[in-house]
């Protein structure tokens, strides 16, 4: 008689969190796109020095540290922008 290894069910890949144009998960996902709009409506409104991280997380309610989270930078948060809409429209 053989004894026959079991086998183990696959181990689930941790949720990964790329960065910038790459694959974030549904709800991350839905808070950049919110982020970006918000960011640009400010944009709209008072031109590139209304564009902080502070302001931004401001009109959402956030706190800087959840917006910085998505985005390192300002530039970060611009390039995304234009690209956000480049693709969308």
């Amino acid at each position: 008689m053989t004894l026959q290894k079991l086998k183990r069910p696959p181990k689930a890949h941790p949720k990964t969190r790329y960065r910038r144009g790459t694959a974030v998960q549904t709800r991350g996902r839905a808070r950049m796109i919110e982020i970006i709009e918000t960011a640009t409506a400010l944009f709209l409104e008072g031109g590139q020095p209304a564009l902080t991280i502070r302001n931004v997380a401001q009109t959402l309610g956030l706190s800087p540290g959840n917006v910085t989270y998505y985005f390192k930078t300002r530039e970060d948060l611009f390039r995304s922008m234009f690209d956000h809409f480049h693709y969308t429209y």
